[in-house]
């Protein structure tokens, strides 16, 4: 029997400039308890919107400037494909950013599950928040938690 293939790397074949964010980010960091049902992924808004629009596709692009979309890039490879997603503190970011269409309790269990996280950064976490015009609302979210 063959090995099935991970989701992430059909998802970055299909879209290798794209990069894994929101729900499915918080997943892999596990600072989520469920698996999104879309994939969640930043793109750039200035390309081909049509190529997102395949049927049985579960994937929900959300549309950045380029120049935004290498803050916070993390390549790892899996199964010989190259894999972007955002590093934590780009999550948390996102996920305040995005948090009336995520839901307070997704946002609050990620924002504590990254605070107990050893491998937080909240300087990194904050210089992004400063980058993407979100200081006030991240330091609302977490900031006593840190």
């Amino acid at each position: 029997m063959k090995d099935k293939i991970k989701e992430e790397v059909i998802l970055s074949r299909l879209f290798p400039e794209a990069v894994i964010t929101l729900e499915s980010a918080l997943y892999y960091y596990n600072y989520a308890d469920q698996k999104p049902s879309k994939w969640q992924i930043a793109v750039d808004q200035d390309g081909d919107k049509d190529q997102y629009q395949i049927d049985d596709l579960r994937v929900e692009p959300f549309y950045q400037e380029k120049k935004f979309l290498s803050i916070g890039l993390v390549t790892m490879m899996v199964d010989n494909t190259r894999i972007r997603i955002f590093d934590r503190e780009r999550t948390i970011c996102e996920v305040v950013k995005h948090r009336q269409q995520l839901g307070e309790e997704v946002v609050e269990l990620a924002v504590q599950r990254y605070a107990k996280d050893p491998d937080e950064d909240s300087r990194t976490l904050f210089e992004y928040a400063e980058v993407l015009k979100l200081t006030h609302k991240v330091q609302n979210h977490i900031g006593n938690l840190l």
